[in-house]
C-alpha cells in the first residue's frame, strides 16, 4: 500500500466515521425530540382535565385523585368544597386495596374498630365506597359531600392462616375537609 493509497483509506474511514457520528446524532436528537413532544402531550392533557368541571362556581362535580400503596392513603388535595366530589382511586401498591368515605368529627386514627382490625362501619357515617381496586387498577365513585371532616381509610383486612392483617391499623387513613361550597 502506497502512501497515497493509506492516506485515502484514513481519510475514507474519516468520513465514513464522521458520517456515522452524524447518523447516531441525527437518532439521539430524534429520540429527545419525540420524548419532547410526548412530554409536552401528556402535559397539555393533564392540564386540559385537571381544569375540567372543577370550576369556583360551584357546579359540577369536584374531581379528586387518591393514591393508595402499602399502607398509605394519598388525596391529592386535603381541604375541598362541598357538592359532588369524583374521586379517582389509583392502586399503586401490590394487593387490593378499597376507598371508604367517612364523615366524622373524631381523629382519622380512633375510629371504633372490630376483633380483627377493621373500622366497625356500623358505628360509623359511611359516605360512600370505592370497592377493592387491584393493583394498577383505578375505580372511581361519585358522593355528595357536606362541610365537615372525613376520614379516607382502606378497611380490608388480609387473613393468611391464623395471621390478620388490617390496612386501617397499618396506617391506610387520612382526612380531609369539606368546607362549604360559595353560592
Amino acid at each position: 500500500m502506497t502512501s497515497t493509497d493509506t492516506i485515502a483509506a484514513f481519510s475514507k474511514d474519516k468520513v465514513l466515521a464522521r458520517d456515522h457520528q452524524g447518523h447516531r446524532h441525527r437518532a439521539q436528537l430524534r429520540s429527545l425530540l419525540i420524548g419532547l413532544a410526548l412530554t409536552f402531550a401528556v402535559a397539555f392533557t393533564a392540564a386540559l382535565v385537571g381544569c375540567g368541571d372543577d370550576t369556583d362556581d360551584g357546579e359540577g362535580p369536584r374531581f379528586v385523585d387518591v393514591f393508595l400503596s402499602e399502607w398509605e392513603v394519598d388525596p391529592e388535595m386535603s381541604s375541598l368544597r362541598s357538592g359532588e366530589v369524583r374521586f379517582t382511586t389509583t392502586n399503586g401498591g401490590t394487593i387490593g386495596h378499597d376507598l371508604v368515605v367517612i364523615n366524622t368529627d373524631l381523629a382519622v386514627g380512633e375510629l371504633p374498630i372490630r376483633e380483627d382490625g377493621s373500622v366497625d362501619e356500623d358505628s360509623v357515617d359511611v359516605v360512600g365506597r370505592v370497592p377493592t381496586v387491584e393493583p394498577g387498577a383505578f375505580e372511581r365513585v361519585t358522593l355528595s359531600l357536606v362541610p365537615g371532616q372525613y376520614a379516607l381509610i382502606c378497611n380490608i383486612v388480609d387473613l393468611r392462616g391464623e395471621e390478620r392483617t388490617s390496612h386501617y391499623e397499618l396506617g391506610m387513613h387520612t382526612s380531609i375537609v369539606v368546607a362549604q361550597a360559595d353560592g
